[in-house]
């Protein structure tokens, strides 16, 4: 019982350095035209909720998260015009990525 008491508390040092990781790694993953308003990490996917100038700049960020060591099986959930809170046109979007 005490090896396998060990063996949690190693994993738990081990993952308690992956949230901070994930977090730098997105950050440098974001085009400048994009920004989130939302980020949910769960176990094992992460799901971005924001916005871009337009719809290139979000395409940028899909496939920066495509090229990424740190995701697979990004997926676009949803997209759409919206106006911000300038009244200027942005896309909005839904993304969801598995954790590698």
């Amino acid at each position: 019982t005490i090896r396998g008491k060990i063996a949690v508390i190693e994993k738990l040092i081990a993952d308690r350095n992956r949230p901070p990781k994930l977090l730098r790694a997105i950050s440098g993953l974001i085009p400048s035209d994009v920004w989130l308003s939302g980020l949910k990490l769960g176990a094992e996917e992460v799901q971005f909720k924001g916005k871009g100038q337009n719809l290139i700049h979000v395409s940028d960020f899909l496939k920066s998260l495509e090229e990424s060591a740190d995701f697979t099986d990004v997926r676009l959930l949803s997209s759409g015009q919206a106006k911000d809170d300038g009244g200027a046109e942005a896309t909005e979007f839904q993304i969801s990525a598995r954790r590698r």
